[in-house]
């Protein structure tokens, strides 16, 4: 068996346990997914709220990173720079705000999240 051999030097720079999503927010960025949730998707009732597509990525980034679909763990990745800076999110949104959102956008015969980022999804393998 070969061994590695390393160098290991102290640093300054700020680190994530969720490195590896830079894989994942580079494609986003790539599809143009964050203009098209922009253009097609309810704004914020004033001019000072998020964008549509902060909130559906905010979302996306906390199901993809902790495996879970829940609300709550967005406040967690809130809180950590170094992930806010991969998905260029530097204004994430609070957990209830997205809930408010979604609600607010709801449809009673169904799912306003799930059909609005199919509908976006859709659009992009039109292209």
């Amino acid at each position: 068996m070969k061994s590695l051999s390393l160098n290991l030097k102290m640093s300054n720079e700020k680190i994530t346990s969720f490195g590896g999503s830079i894989l994942l927010a580079g494609f986003i960025k790539k599809l143009g997914l964050e203009e098209r949730l922009d253009s097609s998707l309810p704004k914020a009732g004033s001019n000072r709220g998020y964008k549509p597509s902060h909130k559906i990525l905010s979302l996306i980034s906390s199901i993809m990173l902790s495996g879970e679909g829940r609300y709550s763990n967005i406040d967690r990745l809130r809180k950590d720079d170094t992930i806010k800076t991969i998905w260029g999110l530097d204004n994430m949104p609070h957990s209830t705000k997205i809930g408010e959102w979604f609600l607010r956008n709801g449809k009673s015969n169904g799912d306003f999240a799930t059909g609005a980022v199919k509908k976006t999804i859709d659009e992009l393998s039109l292209d």
